[in-house]
């Protein structure tokens, strides 16, 4: 009971540092931001951030991260939907909320920052944000295609391709700080506008008799 507690106060300690140095982030960008500023900010001695996290660039990864955990429930909730539309639609859904969110933007917006001084940081970014999504999705699609739904013989390729739809103009925009947080209705307009494209290029076979 003991450890299971300590493990809990561990957790929740380690959220903590997350959202701390998600504002130091977003406030400072990643150049302004430094591990003695966090520690600050959290009102603790650098020793105890160290001991969660080595380095700022393990920090923004796991901020990274943990908005594309996200995804990730989201999809895992996707594949108990009756069928691929609807499967499409709440993992899109789940998606764009990340993409263009004011929190899912900003982070987009850190994690361009960072990669830029940090070219391995871009690497980690893909390794933990949109590869994992990217292979979740594919498995859904895998599914859809052997009931005959889709027609997706490669389907990572196929999860790509709708992932590019969802991050289209909307997204783009939002980046540029062009548009204000997109309404739901909005939202929902833009993922049923990216099923549709891929629905058109991915649709099955006809079956012959």
């Amino acid at each position: 009971m003991g450890h299971e507690l300590s493990a809990s106060v561990r957790e929740r300690r380690r959220d903590r540092i997350l959202e701390i140095a998600a504002e130091v982030f977003l406030e400072h960008g990643y150049g302004g931001a430094t591990m003695s500023l966090i520690a600050q900010r959290l009102g603790g001695s650098k020793a105890t951030l160290y001991a969660y996290f080595r380095n700022k660039e393990e920090l923004c990864e796991a901020i990274v991260q943990r908005l594309c955990d996200r995804a990730l429930v989201a999809l895992d909730e996707a594949s108990a939907q009756s069928g691929l539309l609807e499967q499409l639609m709440h993992a899109g859904m789940a998606f764009m909320e990340l993409m263009v969110s004011d929190q899912g933007v900003r982070t987009f917006q850190l994690a361009i920052e960072g990669s830029r001084s940090h070219r391995d940081l871009a690497k980690r970014f893909e390794t933990v944000g949109l590869r994992v999504v990217t292979d979740k999705l594919a498995d859904l699609l895998e599914e859809a295609d052997a009931r005959g739904e889709t027609s997706t013989p490669d389907p990572v390729e196929a999860a790509g391709v709708f992932i590019s739809l969802l991050r289209g103009d909307l997204h783009f925009r939002r980046l540029l700080n062009l548009l204000p947080e997109p309404t739901l209705d909005q939202r929902r307009a833009e993922v049923a506008r990216a099923i549709r494209v891929f629905m058109a290029a991915f649709a099955a076979a006809p079956r012959t008799a």
